[in-house]
């Protein structure tokens, strides 16, 4: 585990100021990156201190309307959420309500190929050896527009959950099937429902106006503007077709990327959220490498839908020095936070500490290659302004 709470000879170049603002750089990037990629549309935000924070969109919702993206538009954060829902067992832990070392089997029943051994604290750090349900062929993430069932939690954990890949607490995987348990688990103690008390505990006193929690098994307001959502190999728009993958989702949380990058604005550099025991437990690492997914040049970090992970938390994805100069091209940084995938949908909020910078990235399609050279292109001018700064 991992606890994160000289020019070499060569004369170097002055620096010089360049010739367009830092909100234009980053407008710039967004833009170009974006037509680069092809992608239907972006949406991102940046919080840098000094400056004001950010905001800024490129493309369209539906480009068959001409309909563009606009900075109010929510997008689906897909495994982002579990930065949430772990952020929320860690206040339940603080309230005393529940133990991080607790056994599931304390709270939950039995269920084939789940180890009631496993503690809570396994759950949410993906070292419980439970097999990822979105893996399973017949898995309605697998079976996208080919079934029309709609699966409940249990019926998941029942028929879509194979063997272990290992047992607890003897090595890393990441696995969906975890926060399914966990949601379960803490809607054994709050009655009022998950997305109510994100709402209470969250949205409403940080001023989330753009952010919603759906329950998995219930049905989108009316009132909120999604972006449409686009399937690559073939250019439709999935926004009026079944999704039957969204009831097996532990969470289905919508955001705007302003809101997503307040959000772990306030959790990592503001405090605000949680206080600092609860944070350094959260921001414990679990290097995952004996499980871990090779990346060319990157040894064994895990490919975390895209994005190269030599850690993981509690709910959060941990980069380290080595990991982001190779793959950003960037010297002295690490990051933390998380990225999320579904269909038609690609999301990424990352901290930066060393320059206490926070980036967000929303996408309404359905590539990781093209939405990481989006990010990359976003946190390039980011690392430049913030050196130009010093």
């Amino acid at each position: 585990m991992l606890g994160i709470c000289g020019c070499g000879g060569q004369v170097q170049k002055p620096k010089t100021k360049p010739n367009i603002t830092y909100s234009q750089a980053l407008q710039k990037a967004l833009d170009d990156s974006r037509q680069k990629a092809e992608v239907v549309g972006a949406s991102a935000s940046v919080i840098t201190p000094g400056e004001k924070n950010w905001n800024g969109v490129s493309g369209m919702s539906d480009p068959t309307t001409e309909e563009p993206i606009t900075p109010d538009m929510l997008f689906d954060i897909g495994s982002v959420g579990k930065n949430y829902i772990a952020t929320l067992i860690l206040e339940l832990v603080q309230e005393g309500r529940i133990s991080l070392d607790d056994p599931i089997e304390k709270w939950l029943e039995s269920y084939p190929n789940v180890d009631g051994r496993i503690t809570v604290r396994q759950l949410l750090n993906h070292t419980s050896g439970i097999f990822d349900f979105v893996k399973n062929p017949q898995s309605p993430w697998q079976m996208a527009y080919r079934s029309t069932r709609t699966w409940s939690q249990e019926e998941v954990l029942h028929e879509l959950v194979s063997k272990p890949y290992f047992l607890p607490d003897s090595g890393w995987h990441y696995s969906s099937t975890n926060y399914i348990l966990i949601r379960m688990i803490a809607e054994k103690i709050i009655t009022t429902g998950i997305c109510s008390e994100l709402n209470e505990r969250y949205f409403v006193p940080l001023n989330l106006r753009h952010t919603v929690c759906i329950d998995p098994l219930g049905q989108i307001p009316s009132d909120i503007v999604i972006a449409n959502n686009w399937f690559k190999s073939r250019i439709v728009d999935l926004a009026p077709k079944p999704q039957t993958w969204t009831s097996t989702s532990p969470h289905l949380i919508y955001s705007n990327a302003e809101d997503l990058a307040q959000w772990i604005h306030s959790l990592y550099s503001k405090k605000q959220v949680i206080d600092q025991t609860l944070l350094d437990q959260m921001l414990t690492f679990h290097t995952p490498t004996s499980h871990g997914i090779p990346i060319i040049g990157l040894g064994y970090s895990y490919n975390l839908f895209g994005l190269p992970t030599t850690g993981y938390g509690l709910g959060v994805v941990y980069i380290d020095h080595e990991a982001t100069e190779k793959f950003f091209g960037i010297k002295g940084i690490s990051m933390w936070g998380h990225a999320g995938s579904t269909h038609g949908y690609r999301a990424i909020a990352i901290y930066i500490p060393e320059s206490n910078t926070t980036i967000s990235l929303l996408i309404n399609y359905d590539t990781d290659q093209d939405f990481m050279g989006i990010f990359k292109a976003i946190v390039k001018v980011v690392n430049d302004y913030m050196d130009l700064s010093k």
